[in-house]
């Protein structure tokens, strides 16, 4: 059984329809179009196909990664990334060995946050030297915030998730490109 989404706040998102369990079929950086299958939504031991709307059609920016959700839910963001296909695969972004490129990951859900305070600098901009334990963001769980670390020594080659973005455990949040040893 198929299921159509709806754009019903107007922007260049995806959300569910229903609650349930989300299992994402398009990568990031893939290309989505009208009709096309997106994923699947399990709900109570039912299964659907979600097909994208009419007039969705554009570049996969960001995917919310296997797991449950709520109604109105992200699924995907939609928009031009600056990192080609090529260079991106898997759902999540996995990174192939020949990009080169070393994934920041969420390691947990909530709130990101890319400055220390609003009126302050971001930690970790783009383009920016980092070590792999310089705090580039900080993730703020019902009043708790942790950091998050580059993960690799390098500079930060692109950022994916927004200032003050809901992100998902395990999503990649931005990109690290290693320095040469």
């Amino acid at each position: 059984m198929s299921r159509a989404l709806t754009a019903e706040r107007g922007d260049d998102t995806l959300q569910s329809p229903s609650v349930g369990t989300w299992t994402p079929a398009l990568t990031l950086g893939a290309v989505v179009r009208p009709g096309a299958v997106i994923g699947t939504l399990r709900r109570v031991g039912r299964v659907w196909q979600l097909v994208s709307p009419e007039g969705a059609e554009a570049q996969i920016a960001t995917v919310r990664a296997r797991g449950p959700v709520m109604f109105g839910d992200t699924l995907y963001s939609l928009g031009q990334t600056e990192l080609t296909v090529g260079q991106l695969g898997g759902v999540g972004g996995e990174t192939p060995d020949a990009a080169g490129l070393v994934a920041v990951r969420a390691p947990m859900a909530g709130t990101l946050y890319r400055r220390a305070a609003p009126d302050q600098p971001e930690l970790a901009a783009q383009g920016v030297a980092v070590r792999a334990l310089t705090t580039v963001a900080l993730i703020e769980v019902m009043k708790t915030f942790t950091p998050l670390h580059a993960g690799a020594e390098g500079v930060i080659e692109r950022w994916l998730a927004k200032d003050g973005a809901g992100v998902e455990a395990g999503e990649v949040l931005a990109w690290v490109r290693p320095t040469a040893s």
